[in-house]
């Protein structure tokens, strides 16, 4: 694809608002709580095809039983998944409700 110039001030700009920490998680990681969102080839078609991120949106699922309200989580700034997983496995102990952590894509 083409690359233009306000483009490319956004994702410098992007990179120094919003820092990206190195992953703190893997694929392997948390296996009985990661699932991944696929992309929607309409909405984000160079997404889908994009080798890197092709699986989808990363996700943390922590079902409770018999639980019928889902709490959606997003990190903070500088944070990812993989350091937010103590607090989410809390929330869901604590008020007894599904928990579904979002990664920023």
């Amino acid at each position: 694809g083409v690359v233009r110039p306000e483009m490319l001030g956004d994702s410098i700009g992007n990179r120094f608002i919003f820092p990206a920490p190195d992953p703190s998680y893997g694929p392997q990681s948390y296996k009985r709580h990661l699932c991944w969102i696929p992309w929607n080839s309409v909405i984000s078609p160079t997404r889908v095809n994009d080798e890197r991120i092709s699986d989808g949106i990363p996700c943390l699922w922590f079902p409770a039983p018999k639980a019928a309200t889902v709490i959606m989580f997003f990190h903070a700034n500088a944070e990812d998944l993989g350091m937010s997983f103590a607090v989410l496995k809390h929330m869901r102990d604590q008020f007894k409700v599904n928990v579904l952590a979002v990664e920023y894509p």
